[in-house]
């Protein structure tokens, strides 16, 4: 090789190494310290097209799916990389596997490899691992069990939607049972087959948007929680014209009821509104309490609330088919007595129970165990 050649090569060397530092501060600039150990700013990196200075040295598939990596987690002394939609993630392969038997069997089969530095002195092979999974689905997991052990999904909030189904989409397919049964059972909160916890919560958990339900219903299927459908399904029908178009993931997939879901919600619209009405006229018109002391006075304030509700059909319609009559009436209150005043409420309470014994009667569906009454605390 010529003296010019040499000089040449050495200079290109010396581009590169600068260029590499570079895009290494930068990076680093960005990680958050307290989500992953500190690089190794001499290591060599991933360009965007994912190959590696030390390639030549490694035993790759020269197939394998190129890929970024992630800029927070992607561990320097990780065993293992996940890619996902053309994200690598550097991790500790025996953590994850702790956790999920799917991924301990995973990481016993073969696959490519890759031979990544530790330090200035140390190299470790690390497998290359391809999933059909989304980066932001998956990035989520690992947020919850890289490095820490034992994490609730929760922290000291409730997470958004995206996080949460991504926690019972992937801790059911990987078989992270804590992850999934957490997150299960914070759905089931706010979307519950006892009608009492749906009055109190009477909400959609904080961090979700109201077509966010589109996917509730969505993860029931998936999942076969049934006891989340019902109370899923109605809150469709609630739904405006966003029922039909659904909403886009945060990873951009799109998110949609089935066809088949969708005429259910279509169909049981107009029966639940009824059944809500009916509910109201029956509160009212069951006539006078046995201890009723001013019965001419209470037979006509009743009356007059039952005939005054076509006043109020689009608080009934808007406002479901459970909301109290008390915020129907709004500013006009029920001039009865004591006595009918509590007669009015025992049946209002056992005519709200009754239409949600019937609420997957009314959305055409079958729900093992709807409506049995529920065990004392």
């Amino acid at each position: 090789m010529s003296s010019g050649v040499r000089r040449k090569r050495a200079r290109m060397d010396e581009e590169d190494a600068a260029a590499v530092k570079a895009e290494l501060q930068e990076l680093e600039g960005s990680m958050d310290v307290d989500a992953a150990p500190p690089l190794d700013p001499e290591a060599p990196r991933s360009d965007a097209s994912g190959t590696r200075a030390d390639d030549s040295a490694s035993n790759v598939d020269e197939d394998a799916e190129a890929y970024v990596q992630d800029k927070k987690l992607w561990f320097h002394d990780g065993t293992a990389i996940l890619v996902a939609a053309g994200v690598g993630f550097r991790i500790y392969k025996g953590l994850l596997a702790e956790h999920s038997p799917v991924f301990k069997e995973l990481f016993s089969q073969d696959h490519p490899l890759r031979t990544l530095p530790i330090d200035e002195t140390q190299t470790i092979t690390c497998p290359l691992i391809q999933l059909s999974d989304s980066a932001h689905d998956l990035r989520y997991i690992l947020r919850v069990y890289m490095p820490r052990r034992n994490a609730s999904v929760y922290g000291p909030c409730i997470p958004s939607f995206d996080k949460l189904s991504a926690s019972i989409r992937l801790g059911q397919k990987y078989q992270i049972t804590p992850l999934y049964e957490q997150s299960i059972r914070l759905l089931k909160n706010y979307y519950t087959d006892d009608l009492s916890v749906w009055l109190r919560a009477n909400k959609r958990p904080p961090g979700f948007s109201a077509v966010n339900v589109i996917g509730v219903v969505n993860l029931a299927r998936l999942t076969g929680e049934l006891s989340i459908l019902p109370a899923a399904l109605y809150r469709c029908t609630l739904l405006d014209s966003r029922i039909v178009r659904g909403y886009k993931r945060a990873d951009g997939s799109q998110e949609n009821l089935t066809l088949d879901d969708l005429g259910l919600v279509f169909d049981a619209k107009t029966e639940i509104r009824k059944a809500g009405v009916a509910v109201m006229l029956r509160a009212f018109n069951g006539g006078l309490a046995n201890g009723c002391t001013r019965s001419n006075t209470c037979s006509a304030a009743l009356h007059d609330a039952m005939a005054g509700l076509d006043e109020h059909v689009d608080q009934l319609i808007a406002g479901g088919a459970f909301q109290n009559y008390t915020v129907v009436l709004k500013d006009k209150k029920l001039a009865v007595c004591t006595a009918c005043k509590e007669a009015v409420n025992l049946r209002h309470s056992k005519e709200r129970q009754s239409m949600w014994d019937r609420l997957p009667e009314l959305l055409r569906i079958q729900v093992p165990g709807w409506g049995a009454e529920k065990p004392l605390p």
